[in-house]
């Protein structure tokens, strides 16, 4: 909400369809007293939140919430990724390991909160 509220664009990307389904449901009932306007886009667009499964920044954001448990590839223009450490299971654990390899490879500055 905090991008959307000060009119940044956010790209949420996904890795399958229920993963797609399940984040656009979300927006959608989440928070209650209202809801996050957004898109599912596999194209260029312009709106403020985009779901996809694409792997392109489609509305230019720059910054981009990853649900994606594999690695991805990284366009250099986002200023700030969201991602979990997620430690579900050893091979989630590794996944998340290389993507935070990744980032700082990248010369990400790594948070964690």
């Amino acid at each position: 909400m905090y991008h959307f509220e000060k009119k940044e664009n956010l790209i949420i990307q996904v890795q399958d369809e229920a993963s797609l389904r399940f984040v656009d449901d979300l927006l959608w009932k989440e928070p209650k007293e209202s809801f996050l306007p957004h898109v599912i886009s596999q194209e260029k667009c312009s709106d403020f939140i985009v779901i996809t499964k694409s792997k392109e920044n489609l509305n230019n954001s720059l910054f981009m919430f990853n649900l994606c448990s594999d690695l991805i590839d990284i366009n250099k223009s986002y200023k700030t990724i969201y991602d979990f450490d997620d430690h579900t299971s050893i091979n989630k654990q590794q996944k998340s390991q290389k993507r935070y390899e990744l980032y700082k490879q990248m010369g990400f500055t790594i948070e964690s909160k």
